[in-house]
């Protein structure tokens, strides 16, 4: 029997953390990445990508068994999206299936067939029921450029929907999805939603808190059965394959989907670290070169309850430059911690970290504060914590 091939490639605009997805998988990531930040696993071949210009992947028929990983943001950029299917073993939902996944109108239509709950969506208006809108990009990432319509221009371009607004707490659900069309679920997230450095991005994403809706209760149930009977609906008209985000928001007890990430999600590393589970290892790598992958059931429904992971992203406020002295072991330090460096199954002090002398541009993410506590509202507080003990450090 030949050897299992561990190569992944991964490829996005962060890609350290599906790096050590990919790890805790047993596998071997290289990676092209935006930023090319300190803390990849040691020896991952990280390669910088430009913002400003298309990513390049020279043909290499080598490549043909290997598995690429799209992270954050190529779902919005389907010819790269055909360029990896080319090329790599996409581990992946298809370029076509995406585009449909994205499709707002799409998913209520089918959401509605199927009696469960949806969010009513319009291109966008100006009509007199302002209060009750949201104005999303169509091709949006990480609540960036979402805003409410009461507090928007008139003027509309075809790459903007607008959508039903209620209030609510925010969620992630992760779902695993099989060449046969299986969606299992395998873990629930509280997504922590705009930030004191971010007063124009009301809705941006800065970080997750999980596990949530883990126990055996019957308020997790009824969400989990909720969950899986959307993700069944949507799946008879969307061919989903691989990890598959869900967020959504509740309202008196349900879940409604606000949109569908078809790749590899930034609340993943969360889930795994507090479930220790690695969600990649779903892929079956004994099947990589049969592309016949169909694990077992995955299912969140125990009575057990891990400590609740918590991490937040901090955000520039203003333009500044990293002191060319600055050693992140300092933050670590302070937090009772002898370094950052960190292993894959240990909860990070601190992640993504800049080099030393970076520069940042308001609103730029700067790096990532961790915490791991018996409860969500203790990790929503230590996080908030360590955002303000780390702007103190860098005079922010």
């Amino acid at each position: 029997m030949p050897e299992m091939n561990k190569k992944i490639c991964i490829v996005g605009a962060s890609a350290r953390a599906a790096c050590w997805s990919a790890v805790r998988a047993g596998l071997e990531p290289c990676a092209f990445d935006y930023f090319q930040d300190l803390d990849f696993p040691t020896g991952c071949d990280v390669r910088l990508i430009s913002k400003d210009e298309d990513a390049s992947f020279p043909q290499s028929p080598s490549r043909q068994h290997i598995p690429c990983l799209p992270v954050g943001g190529w779902e919005n950029e389907p010819e790269t999206m055909q360029q990896l299917e080319s090329q790599f073993l996409l581990w992946n939902t298809s370029p076509a299936m995406t585009k449909r996944s994205r499709d707002p109108f799409l998913i209520q239509q089918i959401l509605r067939e199927h009696n469960l709950p949806n969010l009513q969506v319009r291109k966008p208006s100006d009509d007199l029921n302002k209060e009750q809108w949201i104005r999303k990009p169509l091709l949006g990432t990480g609540g960036i450029g979402i805003s409410r319509v009461a507090d928007t221009a008139v003027e509309s371009d075809q790459l903007e929907y607008d959508q039903q607004f209620i209030s609510g707490e925010s969620y992630s659900a992760i779902f695993f999805a099989t060449r046969s069309g299986k969606m299992n679920l395998l873990g629930i997230s509280s997504q922590l939603i705009g930030s004191d450095e971010l007063p124009q991005r009301p809705f941006a994403y800065i970080g997750s808190i999980g596990p949530v809706f883990s126990g055996g209760d019957k308020q997790a149930r009824a969400m989990q059965a909720t969950l899986k009977d959307m993700a069944n609906a949507l799946s008879t008209q969307i061919k989903f394959y691989g990890l598959v985000g869900f967020d959504f928001i509740v309202s008196h007890g349900d879940p409604y989907l606000t949109e569908i990430n078809p790749r590899y999600c930034a609340s993943i590393e969360v889930l795994e670290l507090a479930l220790q589970e690695s969600f990649l290892s779903y892929f079956n790598t004994e099947k990589i070169n049969t592309k016949e992958i169909d694990p077992e059931s995955v299912e969140i429904e125990s009575d057990t309850q891990p400590q609740k992971v918590g991490k937040a992203i901090l955000y520039a406020p203003r333009d500044f430059q990293l002191p060319e002295n600055w050693d992140w072991n300092w933050f670590a330090i302070q937090q009772k911690k002898k370094t950052w460096e960190y292993s894959q199954w240990v909860v990070p002090t601190v992640s993504d970290l800049p080099a030393a002398g970076t520069s940042f541009t308001t609103d730029d993410p700067i790096c990532t504060v961790w915490t791991q506590q018996v409860s969500e509202q203790q990790c929503r507080l230590e996080l908030r914590k360590l955002k303000e003990r780390l702007k103190e450090s860098l005079n922010l």
